[in-house]
Parts: structure tokens; sequence; C-alpha cells
């Protein structure tokens, strides 16, 4: 089976059809994947989700145009999306992690506890509450541009990060925090 029929057998509901791409694009697209992403597991994740995309994709596929530079397209599309994700999760693992500058031991524990529970009420936010908190606070783009990023509207940023704000002053205050700090919690940004 050709590529050209391969793709005209998922266009009409045979996912079967996918196996004979995957038999003879698999290589290739581990070969761009993992030049882009130098990470092997990061590679498979992106190849299998390339392939989901194609038979996701396979009524929009262009008959008349070759197979391979679209696949490659959305395999490279796919790899530099992960390379930015994963260099956003090291920046903030960065950020927790930097090293804290204090000569007094006493203050230097007071900064480790301080950034431990805070570190605990960030990963007790939901998944969307983090990504948007990373987002806008940590990152620093605009609403709108984390609206674009995140796939949805400017008031649903302004809303998950409201409610973010919301719960990171309650987990903080359990604790006897945020009472402490003039500015709310990322308010002044």
């Amino acid at each position: 089976m050709t590529d050209a029929e391969a793709m005209a057998a998922l266009r009409s509901g045979d996912i079967a059809a996918l196996d004979d791409l995957v038999v003879r694009h698999a290589q290739r697209a581990q070969r761009i994947a993992y030049s882009v992403l130098r990470n092997p597991s990061a590679t498979h994740d992106v190849v299998t989700e390339s392939f989901l995309a194609v038979a996701g994709s396979a009524r929009r596929y262009d008959p008349s145009r070759p197979f391979t530079p679209w696949f490659d397209r959305i395999v490279v599309n796919r790899a530099i999306r992960e390379a930015q994700r994963e260099l956003r999760r090291r920046r903030l693992a960065t950020l927790w992690r930097r090293p804290l500058e204090s000569e007094d031991p006493t203050h230097l524990a007071e900064l480790h506890e301080l950034r431990e529970l805070l570190r605990r009420a960030f990963v007790r936010l939901n998944p969307r509450e983090r990504a948007v908190v990373t987002m806008r606070l940590v990152l620093g783009p605009s609403e709108l541009e984390t609206a674009e990023a995140l796939g949805c509207p400017v008031g649903t940023v302004k809303s998950r990060l409201a409610r973010a704000r919301q719960h990171l002053r309650e987990d903080l205050a359990d604790v006897g925090i945020v009472g402490a700090y003039a500015t709310p919690i990322g308010e002044n940004q």
C-alpha cells in the first residue's frame, strides 16, 4: 500500500492503514524528533503523537501533495513544542532550586521553609491553574499571549489566575504566611 492509498484508507475510516505508514515512516520520524529533542522518551512520545495526528487529520490531508514532507512538518512542529515545554519546565525547576542568599543561618532556614510551603501550595493547584500561574506569573507573557499559548479566551486566563491566587492565599493563610505580605500573590504583575 502506498502512502496515498494508506491516507485514502484512513480517510474512509480504516485505521489499520496507519500501520503501513508507521512501518514506512517511524524510523525517519524518530530521527527527526530525536535531532530536536535529544531525549529518547520524549522522542517516542512525539512520534506516537504525530502518527495519531495523521490519523486524526486524514480528512484534511491534500492527496495531491506528497505525504513525507507533510508528515515531517507534523513531527518537527510537535518536537519543537515539546522542546519548548521542556525548556519552560527546566526554567520553573530552576526557580524552585535557585540558591537562597543570606548570611544568617536562621534567615536561610526560614527562606527554605517558605520556599517549600510555596512549592507545596503550587503543586496543590489543579493543572490548568498551574499552567496559567506558570505562564503568566513565572514566564511573564501578556494575558493575550498566555491565552493563545493555552488555547483559551483571555477571560478564562483571568478567571483561572484569580482562582489560583485565591487557592494559594488560602493554602498559605493556613500556615500563617499570606497575612504578612501587603501585596497579594502575583497581583503586582
